[in-house]
């Protein structure tokens, strides 16, 4: 039944050459089916865009009609076309059966029926206990634009001036209220804007300590029309974010409800940016909770989407989200990309990723060696010095290779490098995104449970990390070298014991092991890690050519986990 409906609503959107008429006709399908219908829908319309690579951007009706013939005769199960062959492609398009979908809500009668009889069945449970209201998620909407095909999505000067300032101003006040109440305000440091130079024209009124002026702000953010006039959905979406913020300030790290409300502010953040993703708008809210102790505040940080891009894993199309940041807040996060808020869409950072190519790659090609691990160690141990002269020697190789001749012009190159390590970025997160979806957990490797110990939820992070460091040193076309020590690095630091390091030392071991290379003795004992050790067994890694360390790291992949590497490569070559 819903491939019945997804049939029909192409059929429309392929005459009136535009999917937005294939969205409107599945709007009216029955509410039961409507949801799985879109999602079916819209991984239809993604696969054929790619399959075709056609410019679909609804410039050329011709374009976007082959596009959504290709996912007819997919969702038809018609795979024997060329689907580059517009005519074939027409052609076999014109054969599938017409019938238009049924508009009486058969599934709706269906599932109402079984509703009434459980009502009766269980009306006396509802009268006789009380229970808690849950949040049900709502169906994520359908994106359109840049983030439905890819590319620069749409900007708007209101809304970026709106979250640049507006809801930076909340942030602060908020901030400063919860620090005044019984939270106390000795833990963390005071929330403020940060000292740049401002992208647009932001207030300037001071942070209010006092209740009344920030709800005032509330009720004006609330319902600011900047926001609200752009639909019903976006306007739920936003009020609820500033309800749940406006809720944080009376909600104690000691409360039972404090979990929650943390996960509340994450989801309607989430919320919003669908929303926008939805209009074609390129921004991004995303909720993050600091916590120091017993202290706790939220913080809200927006983003502008520079980029919407895809990769493709395990033959699903994946978007990744290029951000930049927009609020002027004085906290930064220390990371390149993230898994989005309420497993949303993976994100790389574009402010982070600049900063680390200009810090830490690109003086590499001034003749300077790789930071890996902290400076005492480096300068006091010999195997420190040439480990991170030798990952230096390999990072440069492999830069001035994918460079070519962009190498001899500071700006390009400069350039080339941000992209390339965004690129890179986003594959990691891509892997993150698929773990979190997965219905079983990869397979626990021996290695890491021997530094660990038995599964048990807490290093659940570790696991992460490694698999994605793992996969993006074998998917990486470009730098598995510098993606190698970026994760040695971890290990290296003289605080060993976070949830990078452990994965970075199972992985050289294992590196290593497939290269045929063996510690002289052990690199781990009694739970502390030798140092010098390591660095000696990683400094080999450093001489293998890309081809033979993404190959050892797909072995190694199958040796940890027991099955093969998912492949992940960006859809768009990079330019």
């Amino acid at each position: 039944m819903i491939r019945r409906h997804v049939l029909a609503a192409l059929a429309v959107g392929v005459e009136a050459g535009d999917e937005a008429a294939a969205r409107e006709q599945l709007g009216q399908a029955d509410w039961v089916l409507r949801g799985a219908a879109q999602r079916r829908l819209q991984r239809a319309l993604i696969d054929a865009m790619l399959l075709t690579n056609e410019n679909y951007t609804g410039e050329d009706p011709e374009a976007m009609r082959h596009v959504q013939r290709v996912a007819a005769l997919d969702v038809a199960g018609c795979t024997d076309v060329d689907v580059r062959d517009r005519r074939a492609v027409a052609e076999t398009f014109a054969r599938l059966p017409t019938a238009a979908p049924s508009r009486a809500p058969i599934a709706t009668v269906f599932v109402a029926s079984g509703i009434v009889v459980t009502i009766v069945m269980f009306v006396w449970l509802v009268l006789a206990v009380r229970t808690p209201t849950r949040h049900t998620r709502p169906a994520m909407p359908l994106p359109s634009g840049a983030f439905f095909h890819g590319g620069t999505p749409a900007s708007d000067d209101a809304i970026a001036t709106f979250l640049e300032t507006e809801l930076t101003q909340l942030v602060i006040e908020t901030d400063a209220d919860r620090r005044g109440s019984s939270e106390g305000s000795g833990s963390l440091a005071p929330l403020g804007p940060v000292a740049r130079e401002p992208r647009s024209n932001p207030t300037t009124n001071p942070p209010n300590a006092g209740g009344s002026g920030r709800s005032r702000r509330v009720a004006e953010l609330r319902n600011a029309r900047v926001m609200t006039s752009r639909g019903p959905g976006l306007a739920d979406a936003w009020r609820g974010l500033i309800d749940s913020l406006d809720r944080w300030v009376d909600v104690s790290a000691r409360d039972v409800a404090f979990r929650a409300a943390i996960s509340e502010l994450g989801r309607r953040a989430q919320n919003v940016s669908e929303q926008l993703a939805a209009l074609g708008l390129g921004f991004y809210i995303s909720a993050d909770v600091i916590t120091k102790g017993t202290t706790a505040r939220a913080v809200l940080f927006s983003y502008r989407v520079e980029e919407v891009a895809f990769v493709r894993a395990g033959g699903d199309a994946r978007r990744v989200l290029s951000l930049r940041r927009l609020d002027r807040l004085n906290l930064d996060l220390a990371l390149l990309g993230r898994q989005g808020d309420e497993q949303g869409d993976p994100v790389v950072l574009l402010d982070q990723i600049e900063d680390f190519a200009a810090n830490r790659v690109m003086p590499v090609l001034d003749g300077e060696t790789y930071r890996l691990g902290d400076g005492d160690w480096r300068r006091s141990s010999r195997a420190g010095r040439q480990l991170a002269s030798d990952a230096a020697d390999a990072i440069d190789r492999e830069l001035r290779a994918v460079l070519g001749p962009a190498f001899h012009d500071r700006d390009v190159r400069a350039r080339r490098i941000k992209r390339l390590v965004s690129a890179t970025v986003r594959r990691h997160e891509a892997r993150h995104a698929i773990d979190n979806e997965r219905a079983r957990p990869l397979r626990y490797p021996q290695a890491l449970q021997k530094l660990l110990g038995k599964r048990d939820g807490s290093q659940l992070r570790a696991e992460l990390e490694m698999a994605a460091y793992l996969s993006q040193i074998a998917n990486d076309p470009h730098l598995p070298q510098w993606t190698l020590w970026n994760f040695a690095s971890h290990a290296f630091g003289s605080r060993w014991g976070g949830a990078e390091g452990y994965g970075a030392a199972v992985v050289i071991e294992g590196l290593a092991r497939q290269l045929g290379q063996f510690p002289a003795r052990p690199v781990v004992v009694g739970g502390r890690l030798d140092r010098d050790a390591l660095a000696i067994l990683a400094r080999p890694l450093a001489a293998q050519s890309s081809d033979k360390l993404r190959a050892a790291a797909r072995s190694l992949w199958t040796e940890l986990y027991g099955e093969p590497l998912m492949p992940i490569v960006d859809v768009l070559a990079l330019p």
